[in-house]
Order: structure tokens, then sequence, then C-alpha cells
């Protein structure tokens, strides 16, 4: 089982309530996680790399299996391990002229900033409205989520979007 700890960040009423009603109506076995967008954005046409910044946080562990000491090979059980995660387009994304600008989004596991997606408008200019879903996370199945006020700290914080390394 892994663990997703969200954190809902200047989102309104109704975005907060449908990041709770998806957790309380989610399968377990389901392996995307929605993300919704707390504003309406303009995306003008033929625009690249607008951003859509989704206003909440993450922490996602995976549990992996902990051995008893070196070299024994005894397993003491399941040990939650920060994780990456993935982010990456809904199917319903088809049904527009958007497209996710980098492909998939990379979540590091020490990454705290808030999660932003950059996208590609190749049509004519698109309204997206608050509460849209556009964008999901790849949690896998048997993942609990839990809204949490505050995430752990990390030496990584919230650079994002080539902060870590060269870009072109």
């Amino acid at each position: 089982m892994s663990l997703l700890k969200i954190r809902i960040r200047d989102c309104n009423a109704l975005t907060r309530e449908k990041y709770k009603e998806q957790i309380k109506n989610r399968d377990r076995m389901d392996a995307g996680f929605d993300l919704y967008l707390p504003d309406t954005h303009i995306v003008k046409k033929l625009t690249t790399s607008h951003t859509l910044d989704h206003k909440v946080q993450i922490e996602y562990f995976r549990n992996e299996l902990e051995k008893a000491a070196p070299g024994l090979s005894a397993i003491r059980g399941l040990k939650p391990t920060p994780s990456y995660i993935l982010m990456i387009p809904r199917s319903s994304i088809s049904k527009t002229s958007l497209r996710l600008s980098n492909s998939i989004g990379l979540i590091d596991s020490g990454y705290r900033g808030n999660l932003m997606a950059k996208v590609d408008n190749l049509g004519s200019g698109k309204e997206v409205r608050m509460g849209t879903a556009l964008f999901q996370l790849i949690v896998g199945e048997n993942c609990d989520v839990q809204i949490v006020e505050e995430l752990s700290e990390s030496n990584r914080g919230s650079g994002g979007f080539g902060s870590t390394g060269n870009t072109l």
C-alpha cells in the first residue's frame, strides 16, 4: 500500500470539495488521482508553456520491504519510503486542443512546491474552467490519500521545471 498526502493551498470551496469527494468515492484499485484547477484560465491560441497552477502540494510514500539486518535474508516488514510520482494528462484532454508541454511530469520525492502543468494550445483560444481535471497523479493501486495541513520539509524545497539541473 502507498500513501499520498495532499496539502490544498489557496483553493476555493468548490475545488476543495472535489478533492474530498474524490478521496471518499475513489476505488483503491484505480491508478490515477485527479488534479483540479482552482481557477479559470484563458489559454491563448497557439500558446506554448502556459502555466496551470493546481495550488496543491504533495508528499508520496511507497511501502518497501525492510530487511532485519545487513546480510540477513529475513524481512522485518514494510517501511514507508518517500518516492517520486508521475503527473500525466487524463485521457479526456484529447477532447481539447491542449497538450502537456513536457509530455509527462516527474515530481521528485523532495519537491514541496505547488503542482503545476505547462500546456501548449494547438488550436484557438481555450477557456479552462475552475474545477476542471486535465491531469492526474499516477499513485498505483492500493493507495491511501489524505488531506493534510503540512508536509515534511525537504532539502529540495519548491524549485521546479529544471531547477535542479541544466536546461536548454
